[in-house]
């Protein structure tokens, strides 16, 4: 069954398609007060997306605002994503970041990592690169937010940028050690490349390593893949071949194709 929500959305989209935004606003404002419709962000979206089109974005703004003071919205991370964007566009990032940053207080927002990601970006493309590593950071201290590897990711991305390698490889190696994140195989990759990059081939042959060792690691194909080019620049590139040769056999293992061709490779060389 179609849920009344979804109707509101298809109705106004058709009248926006036949050139009746102002409709569209109407419906959905409606659609809003209409007590049966019980998930309402995409209907708040949408209608901010057509008051910012109508060049009504200080409307648009007030509008998400009611939305996420709404007890009826039980998940406004959508909405405050959305007034990020509409104050990005009209060139007012500082009041999109600081609206971010009270979504970091807000008990329905406050353990969701893409507020401080989305944040962050804003800071970073308004070249306040400091506030970005001090809000991705904010991030990581909470101890009981899930899936933080696109924090550790951008803190990591971010620090390298101002030329401080060793603390980059710091915080991916936390990021490794923290059971909260879902991609260890990637930050065990990055971890390695950055080790590479600031010259200690030793450190980060020994990082894939234990990426590969350890247990219930998803997509660990990434890992044998950098330990294997990375061999091959150590001069031990047949020790390289074998770990291919036996990653091929691992039970699980995924991504067969690309292993025999890194395999191929090493051996033409």
């Amino acid at each position: 069954m179609t849920s009344l929500h979804h109707l509101y959305l298809a109705l106004a989209e058709l009248m926006v398609k036949d050139g009746k935004d102002e409709g569209a606003i109407r419906l959905l404002k409606e659609g809003i007060s209409d007590t049966r419709v019980i998930d309402q962000k995409d209907v708040y979206c949408l209608c901010a997306e057509l008051l910012v089109k109508n060049n009504r974005a200080d409307e648009a703004t007030a509008f998400l605002e009611k939305g996420i003071s709404s007890k009826l919205i039980q998940d406004p991370v959508p909405l405050y994503h959305k007034f990020a964007t509409i104050m990005k566009k009209s060139g007012n990032t500082d009041a999109g970041v600081k609206f971010l940053k009270d979504a970091m207080s807000h008990p329905f927002t406050s353990l969701e990592p893409s507020i401080y990601l989305v944040c962050a970006k804003q800071l970073f493309h308004a070249r306040n690169i400091e506030d970005a590593i001090g809000v991705l950071e904010r991030g990581l201290l909470i101890s009981n937010m899930k899936d933080k590897d696109p924090l550790y990711k951008m803190c990591a991305e971010l620090i390298e940028r101002q030329g401080r390698l060793d603390d980059a490889i710091g915080i991916l190696e936390k990021g490794i050690a923290d059971k909260s994140v879902l991609n260890h195989a990637y930050l065990y990759q990055t971890c390695a490349e950055l080790m590479e990059k600031a010259g200690h081939l030793d450190d980060a042959i020994e990082i894939l390593q234990k990426g590969i060792n350890a247990p219930a690691l998803a997509n660990k194909v990434v890992l044998f893949q950098a330990y294997a080019k990375l061999m091959k620049k150590a001069d031990r590139t047949s020790e390289g071949i074998n770990l291919i040769e036996k990653a091929i056999h691992f039970p699980g293992m995924t991504g067969y194709a690309n292993l025999y061709q890194t395999c191929a490779k090493l051996m033409a060389s």
